[in-house]
Parts: structure tokens; C-alpha cells; sequence
């Protein structure tokens, strides 16, 4: 998948129809879903992120080298939910490489606790925005 032309044909696809650019992506082996991660510019990998399953995105996150560009191109709301299905230790490092008003915002997101009004506005708005 290293053509530049199928590459850019893929991404236009992911922007245009994401919702099923996402359902195409979730049926690929874990390890054709990250040559296709690594591969993508990080927009089109944060539309993904955005909504494939969050377990399966975090597996991702775990994965990839391209865990940073994908963050920075991602909303912060919409990465607390796939992050924080990540193991602290691993979480703390890819917060660790990031720019710190970013992580910083990350943390801020993620520290509401989950029985809370502020835990429920982010995760049910990640939701809702992954629909639309």
C-alpha cells in the first residue's frame, strides 16, 4: 500500500465516508489495521481513531510509531477514552512524548472521575461526535 495515489485515494475515502471507511478498517487482521495506520497521513488515522472500537484503537495507539502525529491531529476529548483504556504505565509515556499543554489538557480530561457529570460530558460527546 506504499503508492502515493492508492494512499491518497484511501485517505479521500476515510474523510468523505468515514463511518464506513471505519467498518472496512475493524474486518483487517490487527496487523494489516497497523500497516494501514503507519502508512495513512495522521488525519486520516485520527478519523479512524476516531471511530473504530476504542479497544481496538487503543491497541493501535500501543503500536504504532505514529502514535504522537495521530494524538496531535486527534481531538483531546475524543483521545481520553481510547487512552484511558491503556495501561497507566504505557499511557504515561505516550502522554510523556507529547507537547505538555496537550498532555496536560489530556490529563485534565481523563482525571474527572467516571460516576461524574464531567466523566459523562466527554465520553457521551465523543459518542455523539463519532456518530455524526
Amino acid at each position: 500500500m506504499k503508492d502515493l495515489a492508492a494512499l491518497g485515494l484511501i485517505s479521500d475515502f476515510i474523510t468523505k465516508f468515514p463511518r464506513k471507511a471505519s467498518e472496512a478498517f475493524e474486518s483487517f487482521l490487527p496487523e494489516q489495521q497497523l500497516e494501514i495506520i503507519e502508512q495513512l497521513p495522521a488525519s486520516s488515522s485520527a478519523i479512524l481513531m476516531k471511530r473504530v472500537n476504542p479497544d481496538i484503537a487503543a491497541q493501535l495507539l500501543q503500536q504504532t510509531k505514529s502514535v504522537i502525529k495521530i494524538i496531535k491531529a486527534s481531538d483531546p476529548a475524543l483521545m481520553v477514552r481510547i487512552l484511558l483504556r491503556i495501561e497507566e504505565k504505557a499511557r504515561k509515556s505516550i502522554l510523556d512524548q507529547l507537547p505538555a499543554s496537550l498532555a496536560k489538557e489530556i490529563e485534565g480530561l481523563s482525571s474527572y472521575p467516571l460516576d461524574s457529570a464531567g466523566s459523562w460530558k466527554y465520553d457521551s460527546m465523543s459518542s455523539i461526535l463519532a456518530i455524526v
